[in-house]
């Protein structure tokens, strides 16, 4: 059957797993580098509690900035943002690359976990 007689029907891409049995990829969003207040060190740190938390939720953690293949960084990233079943994203330094990808995220109202670490009023009516 081709496309044209059915509009709407929706193919497996080859980057989505079908198989129930592997892990559900859970990707995180956070910044990677140091910036004011916060050294590298400290984003690494943090990277491995969130891997560690989604790890012992049964889901495969992953930067949605990497990926197996080589490519534009930016279509990785969205693809991500889209694919993966659920984000995790650290708003803890208002990184302008945390803060616009957690803006696409949310606007492909998909399962999205917000966490700063510690009180952190945002702009544009977002406060924890």
């Amino acid at each position: 059957m081709d496309n044209q007689s059915e509009p709407n029907k929706v193919e497996n891409k080859p980057h989505e797993k079908s198989d129930d049995n592997l892990p559900k990829k859970c990707g995180i969003v956070m910044p990677i580098a140091s910036m004011e207040g916060y050294p590298e060190s400290h984003w690494k740190d943090v990277k491995r509690i969130i891997e560690s938390a989604i790890k012992e939720a049964n889901f495969e953690a992953r930067l949605v900035s990497d990926a197996d293949d080589i490519g534009v960084i930016h279509k990785r990233i969205v693809q991500n943002l889209y694919d993966n079943p659920m984000i995790v994203c650290d708003i803890s330094g208002r990184n302008p690359n945390v803060m616009f990808e957690l803006g696409l995220r949310l606007a492909f109202d998909k399962p999205t976990i917000i966490r700063p670490l510690a009180k952190v009023v945002v702009r544009h009516n977002v406060y924890y």
